[in-house]
């Protein structure tokens, strides 16, 4: 009789397999890594790694799954934030520390690069975007009526992508050495949002 299988140990197991994939993608990238070398890292062996992925594919969509999962947060965050104004311009700081490791921005910035030549990766994350869009013209929309933001006419989804770009800059540019950049560049980043909402001469 087969032994029963521990929801909490099969968790475990694909975090281990996650985990040192992504050191892995991150050294040699996506489609130069072998699944051995995921073994390696991960000190399983292949049947082990096949019983929880199917191939290096399902593997690379998982991590996109994460990836996904740290955008919807952002979303879900300001969704719910009170003000709805100084949570847009504070969006860098859930950002900066979502990739306080380089590992962690190296492997992002590999995601990204994958969404350009992998459909189902590609859709991952749109959803997410898509969201996190919505999330932002939403937030602009509660601003307005809170009297936060001037009512003359502004394109909500044009601000939003600018700010979605802004912070996807952010990511991919802190990834170097200087330790010291991110938080120079979240801190630049959330003047240049508040600029961008004409936020400068509120309170």
């Amino acid at each position: 009789m087969a032994r029963p299988i521990n929801p909490e140990r099969k968790q475990q197991r694909r975090q281990q397999i996650l985990h040192a994939a992504g050191q892995c993608f991150v050294q040699h990238g996506f489609h130069r890594t072998s699944v051995q070398q995921i073994c390696d890292a991960a000190q399983m062996s292949p049947g082990g790694l096949y019983r929880h992925f199917k191939s290096k594919d399902d593997i690379i969509v998982a991590i996109a799954e994460e990836e996904r999962r740290s955008t919807l947060e952002l979303a879900a965050w300001l969704n719910t934030a009170p003000k709805p104004l100084q949570a847009l311009v504070d969006m860098p700081e859930p950002v900066l520390a979502a990739y306080q490791q380089p590992e962690q921005v190296a492997l992002a910035i590999e995601v990204l690069a994958e969404a350009a030549r992998n459909d189902v990766v590609a859709s991952v994350l749109n959803d997410s975007q898509q969201q996190l869009q919505q999330a932002i013209t939403h937030a602009l929309e509660r601003a307005r009526e809170q009297g936060e933001l001037d009512t003359q006419a502004i394109n909500d989804a044009h601000i939003a992508k600018t700010i979605m770009a802004l912070l996807e800059g952010f990511i991919t540019h802190a990834s170097g050495s200087d330790r010291s950049a991110p938080r120079a560049f979240a801190d630049t980043a959330k003047r240049l949002i508040k600029a961008l909402l004409g936020a400068d001469n509120r309170n």
